[in-house]
């Protein structure tokens, strides 16, 4: 009888541990559920540099303002970033392309510091816009030195023929007044 009741001791523990297996299966896998990746909207530069150019100046100074309380309180990325494009819009009263040109420097410019390929892009684009914009107005500043430098030449040409003028104007003076002595001696 012993091996009858351990024969199915046996078989019920066998049978017990199937189930209470099972049991922890379908614990674990009610607890586990798949959750989709979710991924979290991308800010984009683009759109925001577009929004910019539709506000007014004070709606503009406004926004400048946050942007450098954000950027100077919490040293973000994001808002330092938004503080650069107020830099780079030639509409902005706070219009510097050299300050923007330094503050974009200052970035590892990669998809993955700016959220996606399409932001790497604008500000790749901003980049090579500034380079040609700085580049311009070197050529401007060195035009205006240029022309500058031929003007004060030229003021100096003239200020050199007025003296000689007058030199000549005194000597023919001197001329017809030696003429008119003789004149008077005959």
């Amino acid at each position: 009888m012993s091996k009858l009741i351990y024969k199915y001791l046996r078989h019920d523990y066998h049978l017990l541990s199937k189930k209470v297996l099972c049991g922890l299966i379908l614990l674990l896998l009610s607890a586990c559920h798949i959750t989709p990746k979710t991924i979290d909207p991308v800010f984009s530069y683009s759109s925001y540099y577009l929004w910019l150019k539709t506000l007014t100046q004070a709606e503009l100074m406004t926004e400048i303002d946050k942007q450098k309380q954000f950027s100077q309180s919490q040293k973000d990325l994001n808002s330092s970033i938004k503080l650069m494009l107020s830099h780079s819009l030639p509409s902005s009263p706070i219009y510097q392309p050299y300050q923007a040109k330094t503050m974009l420097n200052q970035y590892t410019i990669s998809s993955a510091n700016f959220g996606n390929e399409a932001n790497l892009a604008f500000l790749l684009l901003l980049k090579d816009q500034l380079n040609a914009q700085l580049l311009l107005i070197e050529k401007h500043k060195l035009k205006q030195q240029k022309s500058l430098k031929k003007i004060k030449q030229q003021q100096q040409e003239i200020t050199q023929l007025s003296f000689q003028l007058e030199l000549l104007s005194l000597k023919l003076e001197q001329l017809k007044e030696i003429e008119k002595s003789i004149n008077q001696h005959n």
